[in-house]
């Protein structure tokens, strides 16, 4: 009988940090997805409006939030706004820094800022834009007590 319950722990604590590992996995796979589509969509405005309208205006940035976040809820069963963030970072050639638009409740983090550096040069003799699109969830976590932030980046160059 000890032994069953010492195998039994064990087998129970495998399957809990499997079962993590794969929401985790699963979850991140979902962020990466959305965000990867959601600088498409940043990248490609310029071709479809307006090709010398480089910066996105606090509107486009609310819609696109509004557009990653439905769909965000629609990929996963249980969405909670309270734990979604989403973080966008653009450089254009004419500021010198790049400009931060953040919402959701959840604070996103990058680990380095966008710089004229990370830029390429164009046919045209001028730098590209950037556009650095970051999303976090928090989904909850059996071994650190808590609540474990997934999040995605997708750095993109602007026509």
């Amino acid at each position: 009988m000890v032994e069953f319950a010492l195998v039994g722990l064990v087998f129970a604590a495998a399957l809990a940090f499997c079962t993590e590992a794969v929401i985790s996995i699963a979850t991140k796979g979902k962020l990466d997805r959305l965000v990867y589509s959601g600088v498409s969509l940043l990248k490609e405005r310029t071709a479809l409006f307006d090709e010398n309208n480089l910066t996105v205006s606090s509107a486009e940035f609310n819609q696109l939030s509004s557009i990653m976040q439905n769909s965000f809820e629609r990929m996963t069963n249980s969405f909670d706004v309270r734990k979604y963030g989403i973080r966008l970072e653009a450089w254009t050639p004419d500021s010198d820094d790049a400009v931060l638009q953040t919402g959701g409740a959840l604070n996103c983090s990058a680990k380095a800022p966008l710089t004229e550096n990370m830029s390429v040069m164009t046919s045209w003799g001028r730098r590209a834009s950037l556009y650095r699109l970051t999303v976090c969830y928090e989904i909850p976590s059996w071994f650190s007590q808590g609540q474990n932030t997934v999040q995605s980046s997708a750095l993109m160059i602007g026509r």
